[in-house]
Order: C-alpha cells, then sequence, then structure tokens
C-alpha cells in the first residue's frame, strides 16, 4: 500500500505543477519531487521528478539551501524573504520526523 502526504505544490504556468511529496510504499519513505503536466482531459499527471530514500533528505536540503544561496549571490533571484522556511534552528530531519509522526 502507498501513503502519499503532499508536502508543498506550486503552479509553474497553467498546464505544469511542481509537487513535493513524503511517499511511503512498502514500508519505506521516499521524499518525491516532480513536474505534473495537464493533460488533454485537464487532469494533472506525474512527468519527471526525482525520487530519493528517506535518509537522503537532509542531504537533499542542504543542497538545496546551497544551491540558493549560490543563486542569491550571482544575483540570479532576490535574496529570501520574511516568508522564507525556518525549523527555528532544530535539524531539518527532527522537524519531519515530528511532521510525519503527525501523519500517522
Amino acid at each position: 500500500m502507498t501513503h502519499t502526504t503532499v508536502m508543498d505544490e506550486w503552479l509553474i504556468d497553467d498546464d505544469h505543477q511542481v509537487v513535493v511529496s513524503l511517499v511511503r510504499h512498502e514500508g519505506r519513505w521516499r521524499v518525491d519531487a516532480r513536474v505534473w503536466f495537464r493533460d488533454e482531459d485537464g487532469a494533472f499527471r506525474p512527468g519527471k521528478g526525482l525520487t530519493l530514500g528517506i535518509r537522503h533528505l537532509e542531504r537533499l536540503a542542504r543542497a538545496i539551501e546551497k544551491t540558493h544561496r549560490g543563486a542569491v549571490a550571482r544575483f540570479l533571484i532576490d535574496p529570501p524573504s520574511s516568508e522564507a522556511f525556518v525549523t527555528s534552528g532544530r535539524p531539518l530531519a527532527d522537524v519531519l520526523a515530528d511532521t510525519l509522526a503527525r501523519d500517522d
């Protein structure tokens, strides 16, 4: 049995959206980040993406943070707003573990 918890999603344009999920399949947790596309019937369908074992999530989060800082330093994007993701100084893995405990 597969259990999926969508953690975030946003539209890229009218026909594409990004969906980031935690997925439990056959007793194993994974993180999934995927671009979904609108098919000819108007429904969104999963497309290309990245799925990793949950043990890679903290490293992936650090890589994304590092990439974000690099993009800001190169003036490719604006610095983060006050709405940026904050973990209150706690390790991301602990914050996500608390979230998963509430979902079970």
